[in-house]
């Protein structure tokens, strides 16, 4: 699930095809197969909107884009990175670092990534795996810098990976929530939110060391989507919505916030 705020409602709609349903407020949608390559998406999706809109995603064998501005049926697509048996889980792209990162289930790769352009599809992208990972089987990555610390977060189905070194990303690291199958990361201004297995988790970010300890334990309500979490995501005005198999629930901003 994603949510991209910074799109005009021309923009959004303008996404919209039969592979990819975007939500207006107050509506829902049954979201069809990936018809385009004859499979189903296999990852969660990111957006490049500018100078045009291109979203990359996840679906057997590998990292597609698809151009809706180009093509406003949604019969086609490109293929970034054939990965072959492996299945792609995550894709974050990072404009400060210029990089790409694709979450496999046989670890992840980095791409060359340009801002406004896309991937490079004649670049070759570079494979990671092993090292300090808990487990090659990677669900969720992402890059962010807080408080001068640069960071790359890597869930897996054993536990949260953090690089120490960005540059060599499976070298040296630290493992939070060990042995807990990380779901997919959501953050804002003041903290990173961690779909887990286990439950929903938080870190502070505002902090000088925020990845220093464990994260916070945040319950959600059992007769919502309770703590065997798949998927979250951030919605407008500080909303965080989170699922799993039982549903989905809503935390809305407040002291303390309101479950719905």
């Amino acid at each position: 699930i994603h949510e991209e705020t910074a799109l005009t409602p021309e923009a959004r709609r303008a996404i919209a095809t039969h592979t990819f349903e975007v939500l207006e407020p107050n509506q829902s949608k049954l979201i069809a197969p990936l018809s385009t390559v004859n499979q189903q998406l296999t990852s969660g999706v990111d957006v490049l909107s500018s100078p045009s809109i291109s979203v990359y995603a996840g679906a057997a064998p590998g990292l597609w884009r698809f151009d809706p501005s180009e093509d406003p049926g949604g019969t086609m697509a490109t293929l970034i990175t054939d990965t072959g048996s492996s299945v792609v889980r995550d894709v974050f792209l990072h404009d400060a670092s210029e990089i790409a990162y694709v979450a496999l289930s046989t670890g992840f790769h980095t791409c060359v990534y340009e801002p406004g352009e896309g991937i490079d599809e004649d670049e070759p992208c570079q494979s990671h795996s092993g090292g300090a990972l808990p487990s090659d089987d990677i669900t969720a990555i992402m890059r962010l810098e807080v408080e001068a610390s640069d960071r790359l977060l890597v869930g897996t189905t054993k536990g949260l990976y953090i690089a120490g070194n960005v540059s060599d990303p499976v070298a040296g690291g630290s493992v939070r929530l060990d042995n807990k199958r990380i779901g997919a990361f959501a953050r804002d201004a003041e903290r990173l939110w961690i779909a887990t297995s286990a439950g929903l988790f938080r870190y502070d970010i505002g902090g000088a060391s925020p990845f220093g300890a464990e994260p916070m334990h945040q319950p959600v309500p059992s007769e919502g989507a309770g703590d065997n979490l798949t998927d979250l995501a951030l919605g407008s005005g500080g909303t965080l919505w989170v699922s799993s198999n039982n549903g989905i629930s809503r935390l809305s901003p407040g002291s303390p916030g309101v479950w719905t």
